[in-house]
């Protein structure tokens, strides 16, 4: 109902312009016109009134469209007026009057003629511009243009940056709560044709990289109360999550996540201070989650109970370097700034969630005598940045990582971590080792940097592949999607920031502490 209404106020907005209402209007007097000069031929001397002559002509203006005429004699008795006296009696016969019928049917053809033919552009016109409002809209949409629909309680707003599969996840589970900010929607169209429909329903907003700050980004002429009120994109009321605290009865909050996690693997667990797609910093998510609090407030969607939740998904670890040299990281930025309320860091749960694989896929080896007491894994890829970063990893929690050896099958039983350029590449590398029985599928792991690569692996047991249990795989995009699943809920219970930080950190530490003891 609401995108029938955008579009019905697109078309008459269209229809309405000045231009169409110019051609329409002369074409219409012209109708008008001639039908006047035809009222003064009918009617007799004495009687050619201009309250007669217009009203004639004002009858006659739709008609024509179809080559007809309304009756002169209805005309005259709708005006109370005696047809036999009021218009001019012919008779056919008498050369004059003969004379001017004809004139009067060259007017009537005329106007017919004319009217027919702009009444037919007219509405192939009017079908033509609800065309173009339909593509206009369809294109301010996928451009993420086109201001949220009602109707639609609890939603996410999400900072994606250029791209981001946690985002296009979220999208599948989610829908249209989650209102998605990208850098370039050109760059995602899988995301955009997934939340708008095909371009039906706006999902998201588009802000030029670097222009967070920008009013002008969210559709606003300046900062000012009176402007952000009265921005394109607009907030509701409808999307904050009402708190879950018997002592705030009246709580709300608006969730707010800025994703920077790595799109790969190979960033996610490349060395701090080393170079990476940077295509989101924390000063842009800063600034975004600062102008959306302030266009919230302008539009009077938060109430003096409501708070914001500032969430950043990032690695702590990230150098940020000064221009005299000096260098800190994002976490520590974060925490002295005040940049975000929760910090969820990227790099030590996806190092845990691999150790936890890890550690269960050693205990599970099928003969423990064949390989020696210390900890081995193989670390199995084509790309030598990947594997040297997995190595140092690897061996700071105390294992021993080997190449991958030559195809054999006395060290199946050996745990194999599987990551290649593509996660298809992962998947096919996973069904062609299982296939020749060179791996144990339960000593196996697939990296995956994309969540199609999961459907994909999860696909090879429809497809006959002999397993004994399911099969291993690690998604950052899943992982961090459960983990922002989990600080959700914890604000949502009413739980305050610090305590959910505190819990966070605990985890990352405990994980970090294993690496301690293990080079101890």
């Amino acid at each position: 109902v609401q995108i029938s209404a955008r579009l019905r106020r697109s078309w008459i907005h269209k229809a309405l312009d000045p231009a169409n209402l110019g051609s329409l209007g002369v074409s219409a007097g012209s109708v008008f016109g001639i039908a006047a000069v035809e009222a003064w031929m009918l009617a007799a001397q004495g009687h050619r009134t201009m309250r007669f002559i217009c009203t004639y002509a004002q009858h006659q203006v739709m008609p024509s469209v179809i080559w007809m005429t309304k009756p002169a004699e209805h005309v005259a008795a709708r005006l109370g007026l005696d047809p036999n006296r009021v218009l001019r009696q012919h008779n056919p016969l008498n050369p004059v009057d003969a004379h001017r019928l004809l004139r009067i049917a060259g007017l009537k053809t005329a106007r017919s003629v004319l009217a027919g033919f702009v009444g037919i552009a007219q509405v192939l016109r009017l079908v033509e511009l609800g065309r173009r409002a339909e593509l206009e809209y369809e294109e301010r949409v996928t451009a993420c243009r086109e201001p949220m629909l009602s109707g639609i309680t609890g939603r996410i707003v999400r900072l994606a940056g250029q791209s981001s599969q946690l985002t296009e996840l979220d999208a599948r589970c989610h829908g249209s709560h989650l209102v998605s900010v990208l850098e370039d929607p050109g760059s995602c169209t899988d995301l955009v044709q997934l939340q708008s429909h095909g371009g039906l329903v706006p999902f998201g907003w588009h802000v030029p990289g670097k222009a967070y700050a920008n009013p002008k980004s969210w559709g606003a002429v300046s900062t000012a109360q009176a402007d952000l009120q009265l921005a394109r994109f607009q907030l509701d009321q409808e999307w904050l999550f009402r708190i879950q605290d018997p002592n705030r009865s009246h709580g709300r909050v608006l969730l707010i996540e800025a994703d920077k996690s790595a799109e790969t693997c190979s960033e996610a667990l490349s060395s701090p201070g080393s170079q990476k797609r940077d295509d989101l910093s924390v000063q842009e998510a800063s600034q975004c989650f600062d102008m959306i609090e302030q266009l919230a407030r302008a539009q009077q969607v938060l109430g003096p109970d409501d708070l914001v939740a500032r969430v950043l998904l990032t690695d702590g670890e990230n150098v940020i370097r000064t221009g005299g040299g000096g260098v800190c990281s994002e976490r520590q930025r974060a925490d002295q700034q005040n940049e975000c309320d929760v910090f969820l860091d990227t790099r030590t749960p996806l190092v845990g969630a691999i150790l936890s694989w890890a550690e269960r896929a050693w205990a599970k080896r099928a003969d423990p005598n064949v390989v020696g007491p210390q900890k081995q894994i193989v670390v199995d890829t084509s790309d030598s940045f990947w594997f040297a970063n997995a190595k140092k990893v690897l061996e700071m929690h105390g294992w021993h990582v080997l190449d991958r050896p030559q195809p054999s099958r006395s060290g199946q039983h050996i745990p194999r971590l599987l990551y290649f350029s593509s996660s298809m590449d992962t998947v096919n590398e996973f069904r062609s080792l299982v296939s020749a029985g060179l791996v144990d599928p339960e000593s196996c792991c697939a990296l995956l940097d994309s969540y199609q690569g999961v459907r994909a692996l999860e696909g090879l047991t429809e497809r006959g592949l002999t397993i004994r249990q399911p099969l291993s795989y690690i998604c950052p995009a899943l992982l961090y999607q459960e983990l922002l699943q989990q600080v959700r809920a914890a604000i949502m219970r009413g739980e305050e920031f610090e305590s959910i930080q505190n819990r966070l950190d605990q985890e990352a530490n405990r994980i970090r502490t294993l690496a301690t003891h293990s080079n101890t």
